[in-house]
């Protein structure tokens, strides 16, 4: 099994290269992005294959790397899971073959199997992966490498992909090297705080249909959209799910911020086609800014703000207050917001926006120290994507 020729090796370049080997074994060719059923004149490798053929061909290049001598084909056969040497003649021809074929295998992939002899007495030939030749060198990153990849995982404010994030700068430092991270307000991000973001990202890996309840701009209620999807893409501080609208016969792009409920499956993985002409990107970019016509007309949020906190916020204050007539056409003509001003020693402070869902984003991610207070349809925003992610959250 693969833990027993880990086990035996122990070295860190056996890992690395297992680890490569098993990328490049599954059948995903290292920087297309495609699945081995998309691929071109795809190499044996490139095909898709069996579970116990690929466990086979990674116990194959470890066993080959951990040996500093040639293994004869009938020491391979003993030593690696998934061969059997046979005892009759048919069945040891059929080992030698089933060896020629993953031998070809690794070879296509750039695995360097070598041919040899131990001695200058010895004829038969044997088989060996220099770890030279194939495993990885050391890796190692100076202080604005380590700053840089700490700055990269920051951008990244959703749950889901800054795990993986963290993870990976937890490994640096257990290795000794130290990540220093800017402080808080100096650092940029990349927006992804909508709960559909990540089940949305698995449905285009998995090229599953998904249904959800989204509300159009100027929509009194949301409605239920079943979806193909096609791909997930930012685009100017916003997420987008673009895919085929199934009710509507036809591609439909959808902010992320505006769906209203969890993501569920509706069918079964593998059964999205995307069309092979399509620039996700471009068509998103087109439709996006189609959507976006009629916005930009400046509007000011009133915020309940705990002391110490939302920086970022802050600088975008105005200084001033909120005029009488900001106040009315924002909704607070009642002076709800300066009736509380002083609660729990919270602070009111105005910020001009002209996007709503940007807005809306900007406040959830500073949490419980951020309170709409004005405009009412940017409170409600706020409240519903919040239930949108609670709902999410537990799966109802």
């Amino acid at each position: 099994m693969i833990g027993r020729h880990l086990a035996t090796n122990g070295t860190a370049a056996a890992a690395a290269s297992w680890a490569g080997a098993l990328g490049q074994l599954g059948g995903w060719r290292h920087g297309t992005g495609r699945h081995p059923r998309e691929c071109r004149d795809p190499p044996i490798a490139c095909q898709a294959m069996s579970s116990n053929r690929l466990e086979r061909l990674v116990n194959l290049t470890i066993c080959l790397m951990s040996t500093r001598s040639y293994l004869s084909l009938w020491e391979i056969g003993e030593r690696v899971s998934g061969y059997d040497v046979g005892q009759t003649e048919h069945e040891q021809q059929a080992f030698r073959r089933m060896f020629e074929r993953d031998k070809e295998a690794l070879r296509e992939l750039g695995i360097p199997v070598e041919e040899g002899s131990n001695t200058s007495f010895r004829d038969e030939v044997g088989y060996r992966i220099s770890p030279g030749d194939y495993a990885l060198p050391e890796i190692g990153f100076d202080r604005e490498e380590l700053a840089a990849l700490a700055l990269a995982n920051r951008l990244w404010v959703s749950a889901g992909l800054s795990g993986a994030g963290a993870i990976a700068l937890h490994k640096l430092e257990a290795v000794g090297d130290e990540t220093a991270t800017p402080p808080e307000d100096l650092l940029p991000r990349v927006e992804s705080p909508d709960a559909a973001f990540e089940p949305l990202r698995q449905a285009v890996r998995d090229r599953r249909p998904v249904r959800f309840p989204y509300l159009k701009a100027g929509a009194a209620g949301a409605q239920e959209r079943r979806v193909q999807p096609w791909g997930v893409v930012s685009w100017h501080g916003h997420w987008y799910l673009a895919g085929r609208d199934d009710d509507r016969g036809e591609m439909r792009v959808f902010r992320l911020s505006r769906i209203r409920g969890a993501v569920k499956p509706a069918g079964p993985p593998n059964s999205v086609k995307r069309p092979a002409d399509l620039d996700v990107r471009a068509e998103v970019v087109r439709k996006a800014t189609q959507m976006a016509e009629g916005e930009g007309a400046e509007r000011v949020a009133r915020l309940r703000v705990r002391p110490g906190a939302a920086h970022a916020l802050r600088r975008r204050a105005r200084p001033g207050g909120m005029s009488g007539a900001d106040r009315a056409r924002e909704g607070d003509a009642a002076g709800e917001g300066a009736a509380n001003d002083d609660a729990g020693g919270a602070e009111v402070i105005e910020v001009v926006f002209t996007d709503l869902e940007r807005m809306a984003a900007q406040v959830l991610w500073h949490g419980a120290d951020v309170v709409v207070i004005a405009p009412p349809d940017l409170r409600d925003h706020v409240l519903g994507r919040l239930r949108a992610r609670a709902a999410a959250g537990t799966g109802s």
